[in-house]
Parts: structure tokens; sequence; C-alpha cells
């Protein structure tokens, strides 16, 4: 990509606009919190959550091994 001036600052400006629009939406009660269950289903939620992202990188790794095993 050109080099492009004002380019970089353009990009921080407009981020920086749209936080501060998200900033007054919520002041103003448009935006609501995200919803959590509470107590137990959160620590399942969160188990869950965890249990799939070590499945994924097992399958990662043992796909890796096997693959420099069979070469």
């Amino acid at each position: 990509m050109k080099y492009v001036p004002g380019r970089k600052s353009d990009v921080q400006d407009c981020r920086s606009r749209h936080a501060s629009h998200l900033q007054k939406r919520m002041s103003l009660g448009f935006l609501r919190a995200a919803w959590r269950p509470k107590g137990d289903g959160c620590v399942v939620r969160t188990v869950a959550r965890q249990r799939e992202v070590l499945l994924t990188e097992q399958a990662s790794w043992f796909s890796a091994c096997r693959n420099r095993w069979y070469r």
C-alpha cells in the first residue's frame, strides 16, 4: 500500500469519535449491559468455553505432531 499522508491520524480521529459516540449513548441510557447468567450458570458457561478452547488447541497440536511424524 502506498504511503498516504494523514491516513493514520484519520483512523485515530474516527476511532475517538466512535468511542465518544458510544460513551454518549451509554450515558443517555440507550445501551444495555450484556446479559450474564447468575451463580452456577456463569461457572458452567466459563468451564464449557474453556473446554472448547482446550479441545481446539489439543486437536491442532495433535495434527501438527502427526504431520511431523508422517513426513
